[in-house]
């Protein structure tokens, strides 16, 4: 009993993980937009719609212009705690702390 380890349930842990990560993003950062982009390809690949189209995805596709920014942002700069997550984060808070 004692030398033999317990088994552990890792299935599922990946997308908590991602939603972790994408959701510990300053509030205010410019960094917060990659929130989105996990549906970039899932949503806007049926973007745009049509007129009179009330499909789930069309409430969504308004966002879907901010996509091209997730390969420049996210891929790149942004990791949630990092240097360009809590500086424009911080100034954010700063300048609507003054509004």
């Amino acid at each position: 009993m004692h030398g033999k380890p317990e088994s552990v349930d890792t299935r599922g842990n990946q997308d908590d993980t991602h939603e972790a990560e994408t959701s510990q993003f300053h509030s205010g950062s410019l960094c917060s937009v990659c929130s989105i982009c996990e549906h970039c390809s899932d949503r806007c690949g049926k973007c745009p719609c049509e007129e009179g189209d009330m499909s789930d995805h069309c409430g969504q596709c308004q966002e879907c212009s901010t996509c091209y920014l997730c390969p420049i942002l996210c891929d790149t700069v942004c990791t949630p705690g990092g240097f360009v997550d809590e500086m424009t984060g911080s100034i954010f808070q700063t300048v609507a702390s003054f509004l």
